[in-house]
């Protein structure tokens, strides 16, 4: 089975005076494909292991920090 090859574009960004930013994507029908699948395999992980989705991608957050600081 070949995979096709998706792509997402950023096609714009609006960076605001918080320090926060608003991206906009655009998509192919793989790329839309595969993020819906993530995210359905993400949601179902969570509830398989009554994992609140907030509290999840908060431990993912802290991961990165710690993983970036590691290989700094």
């Amino acid at each position: 089975m070949s995979e096709e090859l998706a792509m997402i574009v950023i096609t714009d960004t609006v960076e605001h005076e918080d320090g926060s930013a608003t991206y906009t994507f655009d998509m192919d029908s793989a790329s839309q494909k595969r993020v819906t699948e993530l995210g359905l395999e993400f949601i179902i992980t969570c509830a398989a292991y009554g994992v609140d989705i907030q509290e999840a991608l908060k431990v993912v957050a802290d991961y990165g920090k710690v993983f970036v600081n590691d290989n700094s």
